[in-house]
């Protein structure tokens, strides 16, 4: 891979392909946090096997640590890695453009990958005219922060400045493809256990419990850890989008518990399998395929596919509000405002 992309470019085609890679590592994103989320959207498009599938997140004042029990990369994972714009996923996947990982960038100027027999790095400091794809060996020797799993992947990411503030809702997991345990370990922060658990009501709908658990950091539990667990619970109502919209699925999630924050918050996140942004008003969480800014941080106002998925999620919800009984005496709390 270093050869094929070491081989002499004109001059002007490096520029462009440059120009490229700034904009899709860097100058697409807000900020660190949304490059945390990009990374949390590899992790939910990789292939798992038995186990549950899980993330451990881990923010240190000098690094990142993201560590997931995935099957392990392929040649053709790492080809797509190596590349500008190429990807390996798919429908039934949440990001479709190759850039995702590219928001390492954002944290670290020396993006590790490790992975089964894979053990590389980029670095945009090296003397080659594409860093941002071309990769650098990391020695077995070299030393980490932290022991390095026997089996899945981890992405470790010296930091580039301070470490970044995440902020992570029980929500956040309820529209995630694949992952049903997330765990953050960040600096100043207690210990974070975020796991999901789906009981099925329905062919289109199923309680959400998600327990969000605190406990000291450094992963040690103590007596006490289990009364500092609370459950979120939600119907989550689903729907087929017609074939014209893409014949995916928007979902939306009531909260069952009116006396818990979710109840009476007055904003709700929209998402489109990640979070993309707060809607004063709105109380119950959405997931729908939308057309979104180049960042991916908002909706596009101007696109006809968001406003017939709008009333798509509004027929959603009044039906799901006189179908369940669960949902009857909330509806009028529930109801956006």
């Amino acid at each position: 891979l270093r050869r094929e992309l070491s081989v002499d470019l004109p001059t002007q085609v490096v520029s462009m392909l440059q120009a490229a890679l700034r904009l899709m590592s860097s100058e697409m994103y807000s900020g660190p946090e949304r490059a945390f989320w990009e990374l949390v959207q590899n992790a939910d498009d990789c292939e798992y096997g038995g186990a549950s599938p899980s993330l451990l997140a881990v923010v240190r004042d000098r690094y990142a640590w993201l560590e997931y029990n995935e099957r392990g990369v392929t040649e053709r994972d790492v080809r797509a890695l190596c590349s500008v714009g190429a990807s390996t996923k798919g429908p039934g996947q949440t990001g479709r453009k190759g850039v995702g990982f590219k928001a390492s960038f954002v944290l670290s100027a020396t993006p590790h990958v490790l992975s089964g027999p894979w053990a590389f790095c980029f670095d945009e400091g090296a003397n080659c005219p594409l860093p941002q794809v071309t990769p650098q060996l990391f020695e077995a020797g070299a030393e980490l922060p932290r022991p390095r799993p026997a089996n899945g992947t981890v992405i470790f990411l010296p930091l580039r400045e301070q470490a970044p503030s995440i902020r992570f809702e029980p929500p956040a997991l309820l529209f995630l493809r694949r992952l049903r345990e997330v765990r953050l370990e960040v600096v100043g922060c207690a210990a974070a256990t975020f796991r999901r658990q789906d009981e099925p009501v329905s062919d289109s709908a199923w309680i959400s419990t998600v327990t969000h658990t605190a406990a000291p950091a450094g992963g040690h539990s103590d007596a006490d850890s289990a009364d500092r667990a609370v459950e979120h619970r939600f119907l989550v109502a689903t729907k087929e989008l017609s074939v014209a919209l893409g014949g995916e699925f928007i979902a939306v999630a009531f909260p069952l518990d009116p006396r818990s924050e979710d109840g009476s918050a007055d904003e709700a996140t929209v998402f489109s399998t990640l979070p993309v942004c707060a809607v004063p008003g709105l109380r119950t969480p959405l997931n729908a395929p939308f057309e979104l800014t180049a960042g991916r941080e908002d909706l596009l106002k101007s696109s006809a596919k968001n406003a017939a998925i709008r009333s798509a999620l509004a027929e959603l919800w009044l039906a799901a509000a006189g179908r369940h009984a669960s949902l009857w005496a909330l509806v009028w709390s529930l109801r956006p405002r």
